[in-house]
């Protein structure tokens, strides 16, 4: 535990000097310098989680800037309402029952299902409370926006078995969610989804 403690402080530093640079909001891909856009859209008629978009091996990213020990540290903006859901996945397909999935769901509101967490399974469908989970924030207050892609960075240590998320003016300080799971160094590809009524749009690969 006081390694990982270590870990994280040594993320903080590095991140408030050179990696967490500050970010501007931005409305093209070309703006934010991002290799890619990845587009979900939900049919507008079902309160489900859409398939996976995109899943982008992380080795193909040309802007992982990850450190000795690290399987990834970039950056990606997000832009539209809620929910931001990203999975780092072990095999590149749609998530079979006992394949390794963390998904980041960030939504934000007031009651139980305007939370956000990381679920180290989503494979059952619909979704329901009783997927595990490493990490739950209650009642966050709105950051995301419709008009502006905002910014949020992502560090996964496999030597630590941890997955590091950093949002908005949070970043370059303490991490706005975490999870530390032994299968976390297992993890190869990164996919997009989001639920199905709304239409959300992710800028990925981005330089910082």
């Amino acid at each position: 535990m006081l390694k990982i403690l270590v870990y994280i402080f040594c993320v903080i530093s590095v991140g408030a000097s050179s990696f967490f640079a500050e970010g501007a909001a931005c409305e093209a891909v070309n703006s934010c310098k991002c290799g890619r856009e990845v587009r979900v859209y939900g049919s507008g008629t079902a309160l489900k989680l859409t398939d996976y978009k995109d899943i982008i091996p992380i080795k193909n990213l040309t802007q992982n800037k990850a450190l000795p020990g690290e399987i990834l540290r970039t950056r990606l903006f997000y832009q539209g309402h809620a929910d931001f859901s990203v999975a780092f996945l072990e095999k590149d397909r749609q998530p079979l029952q006992n394949d390794i999935v963390f998904q980041t769901m960030i939504s934000y509101g007031a009651g139980l299902h305007e939370s956000s967490m990381f679920l180290t399974n989503i494979v059952e469908k619909p979704w329901s409370e009783n997927h595990p989970r490493c990490d739950r924030l209650l009642n966050q207050p709105g950051k995301w926006e419709t008009f502006e892609a905002r910014p949020i960075d992502v560090v996964i240590n496999k030597d630590y078995n941890l997955i590091l998320w950093y949002l908005g003016d949070e970043i370059g300080n303490k991490p706005f969610m975490s999870c530390y799971h032994p299968n976390v160094g297992k993890v190869q590809y990164i996919a997009f989804n989001g639920w199905d009524v709304n239409h959300v749009r992710y800028l990925v690969d981005c330089v910082y």
